[in-house]
């Protein structure tokens, strides 16, 4: 359960560190990124898109449409955090001693 914690905390902190809601990604992620694009468009479309271009549609869809996968995806950790604290509930629930009453 503290790993959960952690990985909430951490979720957190990328959240206050990020308040534009766009993601975060390292270089190594964005150029890897970059490459799949022009490769799509070569394969797709047959034509070469240039390092340039490849940025500018990246810096697009990150700007345009990463708010919604965001946003989704805060739902998402929102409805595990949901189940796991109903999970610790039950699990406090079996802890409880019971308590006789002397009249």
């Amino acid at each position: 359960m503290l790993k959960n914690a952690m990985q909430l905390l951490s979720l957190q902190e990328y959240i206050l560190r990020n308040r534009s809601g766009c993601p975060i990604l390292s270089k190594e992620v964005k150029e890897a990124i970059i490459e799949k694009l022009q490769s799509y468009f070569y394969s797709e479309r047959g034509e070469e898109l240039g390092l340039i271009g490849a940025e500018n549609l990246y810096d697009f869809f990150i700007k345009e449409f990463a708010p919604y996968v965001y946003n989704e995806a805060l739902l998402d950790a929102r409805n595990v955090a949901e189940r796991q604290m109903e999970s610790l509930n039950e699990e406090l629930y079996v802890l409880e001693k019971t308590i006789k009453h002397n009249r």
